[in-house]
């Protein structure tokens, strides 16, 4: 009895110095998105078309990964195997819900798309073409 009393207390006090602690402010005032980051992990391409065309058909996967430290990889395997790999950097805004992006290759350009109920999608113009990618966290 007198031991679990000791254990108890114990935690209660290694408990109470870490919520005392600067460092872990975000636990105590942070939101539960700002905590657990649900946005990050994998995403499948569900939906790719080129002006209306099914542009999904011609690739075994396009995947997406959001990773920690704010940083992407963007994977995709044709349907003939060759497989490609374009890495970048997002910032995420969870009070719009929205990812910008931008790819290494391309770091002049920077993209902002919705990113809502763990569902990605991007739409813009490719060569006078429009795009639209859409991508379901798995």
């Amino acid at each position: 009895m007198k031991r679990s009393i000791l254990r108890s207390s114990l935690l209660s006090g290694i408990m109470a110095l870490l919520f005392a602690l600067p460092v872990f402010n975000v636990w105590r005032t942070g939101t539960l998105t700002e905590i657990t980051k649900p946005y990050l992990g994998e995403y499948e391409c569900v939906r790719a078309e080129l002006d209306g065309q099914d542009m999904l058909k011609e690739y075994t996967f396009i995947r997406l990964e959001l990773k920690m430290d704010n940083e992407f990889t963007l994977t995709f395997k044709d349907k003939e195997g060759e497989m490609r790999q374009e890495k970048g950097e997002y910032q995420y805004d969870e009070k719009m819900q929205t990812i910008t992006m931008r790819l290494d290759s391309f770091r002049f350009i920077k993209r902002k798309f919705p990113l809502t109920k763990g569902v990605l999608t991007i739409e813009m113009p490719i060569g006078g073409k429009n795009a639209v990618l859409q991508f379901e966290q798995s």
